[in-house]
This record gives C-alpha cells, structure tokens and sequence, in this order.
C-alpha cells in the first residue's frame, strides 16, 4: 500500500464524514454531519488546487448553514395528546415501526390495556413520538415507550415531554419516572432529559426520574 501524507487522510476523512452523513435518519444529524464532511472537502480541494471540488463541496456547506439556521430558528408547535388504549392509529404506528421498537425497547409488550397510560408528542401537528407507560406502585410510572420517529430525533420531543410537560406526570398522581435502556444510545437520551442512572438489572441500565 503506498504510503499517504497527511492531507490525503484528511481528503478522505472528509469523505468518509459525507459518506455518513447521509447514513442519518435524523434532517438535523445529516445536516450537521454533511456541513461538517462538505467543508473539510471544500477545505481539501483549495489546498490541493481542485477548485471545482472546493467551490462545489463550500456551496454545499453554506447550504448545510442556511437550512440549520432555519430549522434552528422556526418556532415549532408541541402538543401532548391522551392516547386510548383500542386507538386504531397507534396500532398502525406499532406495525409501522415495530422492528425499531423491539430493537429499542426488547421488553416493550404491544398490547394495550385500560391500565397503561399513552400519549403522542405532536410537533406541528403531526405525531412525532408515542409514550407508553405502566404504573407500578408508590407512585412510579414505568416508561415502557418512548419511541420519537426518526426525522425528529432531535431531543426537541424528549425535551418537551420530560421538560415542559413534566407536571402533567405529578397532576395524574406519579411522583418518579423509572426507565430502562438497553443499549448505549438510549441511555445517554435518558440522560440529556433528565434521568439519573439507578444501577442495573439484567443487560439493562436501569434509571429514574423524581419529581418531587
């Protein structure tokens, strides 16, 4: 194998960021992602004198800014919306989405009874993400789902469920959220909207949020 100088390594970690970028479910990921890979390769074709390639990977990142500006910058509109347990659209939205969600969630059980208590997050109007959760006694609430569809995985959902809506969980009478996540990336979630880790059970890290 010939031997690379340094700035071809940085040519193809650029290209290697583009290539990922375009991997990401989430509009906002791939914008941040595809700004960040489109002005490394701007940056790689000036130094290297290909200046279609500079000039068309910088349009590219200015473009990447422009439209996270604007998504930034848009006041978006959060509704929480009291799911019934027969609701025919949740169970389309289970169908639609159950191979994530059991990646996800493992022990999510997909039948709903009177017990569990449902939400959709709205944002603009359109589903964003379903909460499903069980009550267990002394005031805690399970969360069995928290399941925000993936071109709005952005926090904004989360953020809005478990922030500005938290009192809604202390006016139904719960006083700790308790979560479990069974994989790295639901953990730091988890963690970025509140909850604090509370050991483990199983192959699962167990966490809890008190709203006293």
């Amino acid at each position: 194998m010939p031997h690379l100088t340094a700035l071809e390594w940085f040519g193809y970690a650029a290209s290697v960021i583009v290539a990922v970028s375009l991997t990401m479910s989430s509009i906002v990921r791939l914008r941040w992602y595809n700004l960040v890979g489109a002005a490394a390769f701007s940056t790689y074709g000036f130094l290297i004198h290909a200046y279609p390639v500079g000039v068309l990977n910088g349009f590219i990142a200015l473009a990447d800014i422009y439209y996270l500006v604007r998504m930034y910058s848009v006041k978006e509109r959060f509704q929480l919306v009291r799911v019934p347990s027969d609701s025919e659209y949740l169970g389309c939205f289970f169908e639609a989405h159950r191979e994530e969600i059991r990646r996800i969630f493992p022990r999510f059980d997909f039948r709903m009874d009177e017990g569990r208590v449902a939400f959709y997050v709205l944002r603009d109007l359109v589903p964003a993400c379903v909460f499903v959760g069980t009550p267990v006694g002394d005031g805690t609430l399970e969360v069995d789902l928290d399941f925000v569809v993936p071109a709005y995985r952005d926090f904004k959902p989360g953020a809005y469920l478990f922030g500005e809506r938290l009192a809604l969980f202390r006016d139904l009478g719960f006083r700790r959220l308790q979560a479990r996540a069974c994989d790295r990336a639901h953990g730091a979630y988890l963690r970025r909207v509140g909850f604090q880790p509370a050991g483990e059970e199983e192959d699962c890290a167990l966490f809890v949020r008190e709203m006293d």
